[in-house]
């Protein structure tokens, strides 16, 4: 259902809902003044929907699916559309004030992120921020602050891809999911940035009872794909006019476009943004007008610069009263400056919703005539067309991203790989433009079709720097391990100096250092095991830093693990019963007549499903084969190294869990729920002193452990 709301005036706190919580909460914290009545009518959404749904005392009902009552109309689920510098912020922060648990805003962009938490500091109010990059220590810093009150939670659609991470979100209790810049769902899910079709399964997580998705400015197709992809295809929308009066359009046809940018940004109203295409046009636009009218006259800004220096750059045009400030798409939107008077773009913008938000960072400030100027000429178009050629995704890739796909499930129904892996099983090399995007974006298509489903992203940290200073001290100990033998100490050369050289090169050229498994393996021709093999010896060996990258979460964390203990006796015992039940010769069987033997023989607590499970693990450690059976579910079972050294393995297994169990419940500090953060190599040295101490060798190895 869908209503536009055209209100000429404000409500002003002083003669307007005097007793109103959400009006005094934004005087108190954020001082405005007044709500335009759209703001309130949203708000007001926001709150119904939530004691709707969880009750005045925040309880939620039917675990996460409301049943809200009929006069909240958008149950709980809503679009709004509201004009660029409407105020769109406060339609999420104010709530998050008022309702129990925490409010998750999710952004497109960093700069946005940065932005959103400038001015919330700068109301007094607290924020835990969320973004790729961050190390263990700020992730920590972030959930501190959750403990300790914070209401609302930052983030990006690729970070909550993390399963751990959200799962501790969950653990706060969201009230309130606000997505904004919310047409990137469609513009950009459906290409380079497929995390944000996974929003919809995000809100199914964490339960959220309100789920409200912002824009200034999206077509009807865009607004369904928005409908679809968060809600089910069934939202209410709240429309108003996205014409902003004091800003005017104008095209510009030009021969110079370089000559024409510099001309309007010494001669209109200043600060101002040049919006380009391409990172090195940015640059080289605040080059020349540099050099034209002065060093800090202008600036770039552009994804590919650290965080440090974004930080930098935001706080200095920020606080810039005559800058301009030459960017690409990755400043835009969102971004409150309410003095710029001029956006320039040096190139035509991908879409028209993009032009629209881009165009909406002048005249933030109603009082303010702002102007906004296109600038092209007659090989403008051209490229247009060539880039959006080159862009397209043919129906051929496709079919061979699904084939490569299926190459990888042939053996098993779950598969957790790179898209650079895809890329190389479809046979794709660098020849391919934009390999990575290309193989997402046809993963995102085929799951749109059915063909097959993706879950959440778990990613896994090796190793979190290098502290070796140069090749040279990296060469002399590996020389000195004894972790390493002749092949393998060559094969961690190779890795730590590509490591080495990847660092220095992303010094000087601006750009993120390449460090992931699948790269390193696929530049240097190895396998993914051998390299993370050699990653981890290094890490044991300090050539490369620990990070605590692993995440317990303990329901009973205030025991001393006597669930967890339980739960491991019952599947060590029923693995060994299963190890010992199969001869020498193999055996067929089901896994019906296996647990009905092992309940005649003594074997309590177990099922069918726990013998399907421990199988399959017997089976991808390469301990039992199954080489199938006469149907019917039968399988024939052989040992693959015999049962002693398998039921040695087992009991050192067993053995290495319950150290572990015993170590995780030793750091919790006695509340429910905990989360313990740890890393497998201080369970290693760990576990190696507490054999020394028994007066024993410690001679576990990493692969032991994990």
């Amino acid at each position: 259902m869908e209503k536009k709301y055209d209100f000429p005036c404000a409500v002003d706190a002083d003669d307007f809902f005097c007793d109103d919580p959400a009006v005094l909460a934004a005087r108190e914290r954020f001082g405005i003044q007044y709500l335009y009545p759209w703001q309130r009518l949203v708000i007001a959404n926001i709150i119904d929907s939530y004691q709707s749904a969880c009750g005045q005392d925040g309880a939620q009902k039917n675990d996460g699916s409301p049943e809200l009552r009929d006069d909240v109309f958008c149950n709980g689920r809503q679009i709004v559309l509201l004009p660029t510098g409407a105020g769109k912020s406060a339609c999420f922060q104010i709530p998050a004030l008022l309702l129990d648990g925490i409010t998750l805003v999710v952004y497109p962009l960093l700069a946005l992120m940065s932005d959103q938490e400038r001015r919330l500091s700068a109301g007094g109010v607290e924020c835990a921020v969320f973004r790729g990059g961050q190390n263990e220590e700020e992730r920590k810093a972030a959930f501190e602050k959750l403990k300790h009150g914070a209401k609302i939670v930052i983030a990006n659609p690729e970070v909550l891809q993390d399963l751990r991470l959200l799962e501790q979100l969950c653990s706060f209790s969201v009230s309130h999911i606000a997505i904004d810049e919310a047409h990137c769902v469609s513009e950009w899910g459906d290409s380079f940035r497929p995390a944000y079709l996974e929003l919809g399964k995000i809100i199914e997580k964490t339960g959220a009872p309100v789920v409200t998705a912002f824009t200034a400015t999206a077509s009807p197709e865009v607004l369904r794909r928005i409908s679809d992809v968060l809600f089910g295809g069934n939202a209410h929308i709240v429309r108003s006019d996205s014409d902003r009066a004091n800003i005017h359009y104008y095209v510009k046809k030009t021969a110079s476009k370089k000559n024409a940018a510099l001309l309007l940004s010494r001669t209109e109203r200043r600060p101002m943004i040049i919006f380009c295409g391409t990172r090195s046009r940015a640059e080289s636009m605040a080059r020349e007008i540099c050099t034209a009218f002065g060093d800090d006259f202008a600036r770039f800004y552009h994804a590919g610069l650290e965080k440090d220096e974004k930080a930098q750059i935001e706080n200095w045009f920020f606080n810039a009263e005559d800058a301009v400030l030459c960017a690409t798409c990755a400043y835009g939107m969102g971004v409150d400056k309410k003095d710029v008077g001029l956006v320039i773009h040096y190139d035509i913008s991908d879409s028209l919703e993009n032009y629209v938000q881009e165009a909406g960072r002048a005249g933030r400030d109603p009082h303010l005539e702002a102007r906004c100027y296109v600038l092209y000429n007659d090989a403008d178009l051209d490229k247009h067309f060539i880039l959006l050629n080159q862009t397209k995704l043919s129906i051929s890739e496709i079919q061979q991203v699904w084939r490569a796909v299926k190459s990888l499930t042939r053996q098993r129904p779950h598969l957790c790989c790179s898209a650079l892996e895809i890329a190389r099983a479809a046979g794709w090399d660098d020849s391919v433009n934009d390999i990575e995007t290309r193989v997402k974006t046809a993963v995102a298509a085929l799951e749109q079709s059915g063909y097959l489903e993706r879950g959440n992203n778990v990613p896994r940290v090796f190793a979190t720097g290098i502290t070796v200073r140069n090749m040279d001290e990296a060469r002399a100990r590996l020389e000195k391990s004894l972790l390493f033998d002749e092949k393998d100490r060559e094969k961690a050369v190779r890795i730590i100096k590509s490591l080495i050289s990847e660092k220095y090169k992303s010094r000087g050229n601006g750009s993120e250092a390449e460090s992931r498994i699948d790269y390193l393996a696929d530049i240097l021709a190895l396998t993914k095991r051998e390299v993370i093999s050699a990653v981890d010896r290094m890490r044991q060996e300090g050539i490369l830093a620990d990070s605590k990258d692993l995440t317990a979460f303990l329901n009973d964390g205030g025991s001393t693990g006597r669930k967890a203990n339980t739960v491991l006796d019952r599947f060590a015992r029923i693995e060994r019963y299963i190890i010992e039940k199969i001869p020498e010769e193999g055996i067929s069987v089901t896994a019906k007549l296996l647990n009905d033997d092992a309940v005649k023989d003594g074997i309590q607590a177990t099922s069918e499903k726990d013998i399907r499970t421990i199988l399959f693990f017997l089976s991808i450690k390469g301990y039992v084969k199954n080489t199938g059976g006469a149907g019917g579910g039968m399988m024939r079972l052989k040992l693959v190294n015999g049962m002693d050294t398998i039921l040695s393995k087992h009991e050192k297994r067993t053995d290495i869990s319950r150290f572990v169990i015993e170590y995780l419940y030793g750091q919790a500090t006695g509340q429910q729920d905990q989360a313990v953060h740890f890393s497998v190599l201080e369970l290693l040295n760990a576990l190696n002193e507490r054999q020394g101490l028994f007066g024993n060798a410690g001679n576990y190895r990493l692969e032991d452990v994990e």
